[in-house]
């Protein structure tokens, strides 16, 4: 893994290993913590790990390929743009939400049970890959947990109405964070809104975020327009406009 904080900062891993483990390019202090002495940020773990939090440590780049056996991987609140799953085919938990990641894709991941990818940059034929990518648990008793959305965050995902139901039919339960729960997830209605405004013959005269903040102008992601008619309208924008 590669950290962009200095030699010298603190970050925190939490590893569990059925053998003994080894750390380059950062001394243990205590607990979780640990201080980086790479100059280049780059750290090292040695070891049969199966179980490792490494969020909150400003990661740019994490590689666990040799870690072939690992079940559970907690790496949010990073900086990571990639994440490359292939080689981990026992993995049952995965938390990579608030990166910078566009794509993900778990199709190797057939052991996996719950999936936080939310806060991160994942819509339009993205979105779809990953969710066709998600393991096939609609003949399980226990459905798989899929955390898309952050509303209580900064959310760049967007997931459609038809996209949750093309997850549900793979046995999976799109959720949402909200007020710090996780609650099920109905989907953004994937509607342009030149269509809208055409089909009402009406213009906008105030925009709303899902929170009931007033906007100056349409933000990415889903919007609560109110038209000249009197009717209000939820949008979808994929690309700020």
């Amino acid at each position: 893994m590669t950290t962009s904080k200095a030699a010298g900062e603190e970050i925190r891993m939490d590893l569990k290993c059925h053998t003994n483990f080894e750390v380059e390019g950062a001394i243990h202090k205590e607990g979780i913590y640990y201080t980086v002495t790479a100059t280049d940020g780059r750290i090292i773990l040695k070891g049969d790990i199966f179980s490792l939090t490494c969020s909150d440590n400003q990661l740019t780049q994490l590689d666990i390929s040799k870690n072939s056996y690992m079940q559970a991987l907690y790496c949010h609140n990073n900086k990571l743009t990639q994440l490359d799953l292939s080689k981990n085919l026992y993995i049952q938990v995965l938390h990579c939400h608030n990166n910078q990641l566009s794509q993900l894709n778990v199709s190797q991941n057939t052991k996996l049970q719950e999936l936080d990818c939310s806060e991160n940059q994942i819509k339009k034929e993205a979105m779809d890959a990953l969710i066709a990518s998600l393991p096939d648990r609609s003949k399980e008793e226990e459905k798989g947990d899929f955390i898309v959305i952050d509303t209580d965050g900064i959310e760049a995902n967007v997931c459609t109405e038809k996209q949750v139901a093309n997850a549900h039919a793979k046995g999976w339960i799109p959720k949402k964070w909200e007020n710090g729960d996780r609650v099920d997830y109905e989907g953004s209605e994937d509607v342009a809104i030149d269509a809208i405004l055409a089909q009402e013959e009406a213009t906008i005269i105030a925009i709303y975020s899902v929170d009931g903040r007033r906007l100056a102008e349409l933000q990415q992601g889903v919007n609560i327009v109110r038209l000249s008619n009197g009717k209000t309208h939820k949008v979808l924008i994929t690309d700020k406009q």
